[in-house]
């Protein structure tokens, strides 16, 4: 499977999928002005990706903003990688969700994505 990378720009976070690095990360903060332009194709790629997946797969979170809109397909995000490991219980899914220690925000938000999804889910305070 190709990688998959985007630049961080203002509006929209760096986006790392290496699945040879096993690396797949969201850094920064997203408030894109079109969601579903920035996110349609990371969705896309997740469904390439699930046919043909690592044994495992850590998906790392570390956004400093996002708005309601990027929390919507956020969710999608962990639900897509989370068929990874309900269609194959040998294939291991976890999401790591980072989040300053003083952003009792990210933290919540972090909370109810972890209760959403029957993944591994680890928050860790940075």
């Amino acid at each position: 499977m190709s990688n998959f990378v985007l630049k961080e720009s203002d509006n929209t976070p760096k986006v790392v999928f290496d699945s040879e690095k096993n690396v797949f990360e969201f850094t920064g903060s997203s408030h894109p002005e079109n969601p579903a332009m920035f996110y349609n194709p990371i969705l896309k790629w997740i469904e390439g990706y699930a046919k043909n997946p690592n044994r495992s797969t850590k998906i790392s979170f570390r956004l400093d903003y996002f708005n309601s809109s990027t929390a919507k397909y956020l969710l999608s995000i962990v639900w897509g990688f989370e068929k990874i490991q309900k269609s194959n219980p040998a294939n291991k899914v976890e999401f790591i969700w980072y989040y300053k220690e003083a952003d009792l925000d990210a933290c919540a938000s972090g909370e109810r994505y972890a209760q959403l999804t029957t993944a591994e889910f680890r928050l860790v305070k940075f």
